[in-house]
C-alpha cells in the first residue's frame, strides 16, 4: 500500500468515526429533550403525524404512516418541493424518536403516459 492510499484510508476512517460520534451525540440530545409528559402511544403519535402531513403536503392520502416504538415510517409519493420540509418537520415533532423515509419524490405517476 502506498502512502497516498494509506492517507486516503485514514481520512475515510476518521470521517466515518466523526460522523458516528455526531449521530450518537445528536441522538442523546434528542432523547434528553423529550419530557415524560410528551410521550405518546404509537396510535396517538400516528394520528398526530397524519395531521401534520395534511398541513404540509398537497396530497396527504398518497402517504402511508406506520409507527412502532416512536419510530415513524412514511412511504408513498410526495411532491419534490415538499419532501425535505416534510421530513424535517416530522423529525422535529414531540414524541418522534426517528423517521424512516420510504417516500418517492415526484409530482406525477411514473406509469402515466
Amino acid at each position: 500500500m502506498n502512502r497516498e492510499t494509506t492517507r486516503a484510508l485514514l481520512l475515510l476512517t476518521t470521517s466515518f468515526a466523526a460522523g458516528a460520534i455526531i449521530v450518537l451525540l445528536v441522538d442523546r440530545r434528542r432523547r434528553s429533550r423529550l419530557p415524560l409528559e410528551e410521550s405518546f402511544t404509537d396510535a396517538e403519535l400516528r394520528e398526530r403525524v397524519r395531521n401534520r402531513i395534511a398541513d404540509l403536503v398537497g396530497d396527504p392520502d398518497a402517504i402511508d404512516v406506520e409507527v412502532q416504538d416512536a419510530v415513524v415510517r412514511v412511504r408513498g409519493r410526495v411532491g419534490a418541493a415538499e419532501l425535505d420540509l416534510l421530513l424535517m418537520e416530522l423529525a422535529a415533532m414531540p414524541g418522534v424518536y426517528r423517521v424512516r423515509n420510504a417516500l418517492t419524490r415526484g409530482d406525477r405517476d411514473p406509469t402515466a403516459f
